[in-house]
């Protein structure tokens, strides 16, 4: 029996003898511990057709590159989602480091060219995904944890990008300019605009586009100063959003997504602001007013200037005739009321009993409620008379009882109609001043 079983040990070493030779043709381990494959001087502790460097550990070369031919492929086989949080820590491929001073890299990817090159694509690091759960596919992910500031995501254009004080946490910061193909939203998931941003946002400077060659059918705005009339501006706050939840998901066999409550600052919502309603701006100005695809309406702030602009050029215009047509019948108009009072102005000439006689701007002007006219009567005046016209010539009011020296009399809203109104001083049958005033509503 023991000389069978001597017997079987040597045929089992033949087969494996036999067997090994091929493998150890294509296998090498050296004095130091290095592993070659396809290489019999690894300088690698693991190298693969190819020598390899010191500098690495594990030196791969793919023998036979070609489109989608892989150099290093790794796989995990993953059990079903469990409701623990360890589910993410199946991982295909990690870099693991404990480093103290000096720069520490998890995973390094580079792909460079030594000089610029007019072909060829270069990726440092590609991540694809597809077809899990909807919603929660990501091509690359980064996190930032512990407690000291940094970012999960850092992006520059320059290299080697070994970064910079972010002075903060951020889940991206970038160092460079940012290119986005479609649209940006931020503290938002969907938008029909190019940048949508839920909260306040401040710039030094904003431009917009507005070069002439960029624009056709060009009209002039009409009817500004009437639609105006007719806006209200109003104050507000904005009501306080529903909390909804995010975060990092746990998923359980099923798919379902059972989310964290994410915290909202308030604060801002309790802010007083200055604006219009947008379903009645739209009333008069729909071009200023956009609907999202939620059926939230935005407004246009900016594009209200060249209406006000209008609007004023419009009252101007008005305050300019207005000015010519009194300028035009005053004469006729005092001397009419002055005749029919039985106290004719004789002359505009001045004498000495009117010399320092004055009448001034009335205060507020517009007014709404009341406005004061201030006037100076020296002593020697005889008669002293301010007379309140409308636009149209008929003498509303005559104040007689003035005092002399400075004096004021006060003027109240609610006895006049909105409009424009002449008054004017005359003593002693001479025309000393004329002034408009301005009601509004």
């Amino acid at each position: 029996m023991e000389r069978i079983r001597n017997i079987r040990k040597m045929i089992v070493a033949l087969v494996l003898t036999a067997v090994s030779l091929p493998v150890y043709s294509q296998l090498k381990v050296t004095s130091n511990g290095n592993i070659g494959i396809g290489s019999d001087n690894p300088l690698s502790k693991l190298s693969v057709n190819s020598d390899g460097n010191a500098l690495y550990g594990a030196y791969v070369l793919n023998p036979t590159p070609a489109e989608w031919v892989v150099s290093l492929l790794a796989t995990t086989s993953v059990l079903p989602p469990s409701s623990s949080i360890n589910n993410y820590k199946y991982r295909n491929v990690l870099g693991s480091i404990s480093s103290g001073n000096g720069y520490a890299f998890g995973l390094y990817g580079q792909s460079v060219n030594g000089t610029p090159r007019t072909s060829g694509r270069a990726f440092g690091v590609y991540g694809e995904a597809a077809n899990a759960t909807s919603g929660y596919n990501f091509g690359v992910i980064g996190a930032l944890s512990g407690s000291n500031n940094g970012a999960g995501v850092y992006g520059a254009t320059y290299g080697p990008a070994w970064g910079e004080d972010t002075e903060g946490r951020f889940a991206g910061y970038f160092s460079g300019g940012v290119y986005v193909s479609e649209a940006l939203t931020i503290g938002k998931k969907s938008t029909n605009y190019s940048l949508d941003v839920d909260g306040d946002a401040c710039v030094v400077s904003l431009y917009e586009s507005s070069d002439a060659r960029l624009k056709e059918n060009v009209l002039g705005l009409s009817s500004a100063l009437e639609k105006l009339r007719k806006l209200r501006g109003v104050t507000y706050t904005f009501k306080k959003p529903e909390v909804k939840s995010s975060g990092l998901a746990n998923l359980n066999d099923t798919g379902t997504v059972n989310t964290n409550t994410k915290t909202v600052d308030l604060s801002r919502y309790t802010k007083k602001r200055i604006g219009f309603i947008a379903q009645e701006l739209q009333v008069y100005y729909p071009e200023l007013v956009r609907e999202s695809g939620d059926g939230m309406l935005a407004v246009d702030y900016v594009g209200l200037i060249p209406v006000i602009i209008e609007a004023i050029k419009e009252q101007d215009s008005i305050i300019t005739a207005l000015r010519l047509e009194l300028e035009s019948i005053r004469p006729v108009l005092l001397s009419s009321t002055i005749e029919k009072q039985n106290s004719p102005i004789t002359s505009l000439e001045s004498d000495a009993s009117t010399t320092n006689a004055a009448l001034y701007q009335n205060a507020p002007n517009p007014f709404n409620t009341s406005t004061v006219i201030r006037y100076y009567l020296p002593s020697n005046v005889q008669q002293a008379t301010i007379y309140l016209f409308n636009m149209e010539g008929t003498l509303l009011q005559t104040m007689t009882s003035l005092n002399r020296g400075q004096g004021s009399i006060t003027i109240r809203a609610s006895e006049l109609k909105p409009g424009m109104y002449i008054y004017s001083l005359v003593t002693d049958g001479k025309e000393i001043d004329s002034k408009r005033m301005i009601l509004t509503e």
